[in-house]
């Protein structure tokens, strides 16, 4: 049963590469070279306790991606252009800047803080 389970996931990894996913440039902390990646954009709302004890909403922007279309794992500092803003790979709640989405350890889901708009003619 395991094996059915196991390509039934593979499948739908694969439905949600082809048709749930948009255009975006992966840039590597230090010294990687940019490369183009096709990614699921999911905002997520995450509501944590600060020092002082009072709730603090944080809204993040996950992005789900394809293990095998990565050249690293993401890590902190990584930083993903899509649609025209630059959002950077950071910790959200015990996660270090991502985990896998399932057992089957086919996609990452990376948790990213916006950046912001990118410069006028930067052009990635």
């Amino acid at each position: 049963m395991a094996d059915a389970l196991q390509s039934g996931l593979a499948w739908l990894h694969a439905q949600r590469a082809a048709h749930l996913a948009s255009d975006a440039v992966y840039h590597p902390a230090g010294s990687g070279s940019p490369y183009p990646l096709a990614v699921t954009a999911s905002q997520v709302r995450q509501e944590q306790i600060d020092a002082g004890g009072f709730p603090v909403l944080a809204t993040v922007m996950d992005f789900i991606v394809t293990v095998a279309d990565m050249t690293a794992e993401p890590a902190r500092g990584d930083q993903i252009v899509f649609d025209g803003r630059t959002y950077e790979v950071c910790a959200l709640g015990e996660d270090d800047g991502w985990r896998f989405t399932d057992a089957s350890r086919l996609a990452y889901r990376i948790h990213t803080r916006d950046l912001g708009v990118l410069p006028e003619g930067s052009g990635s």
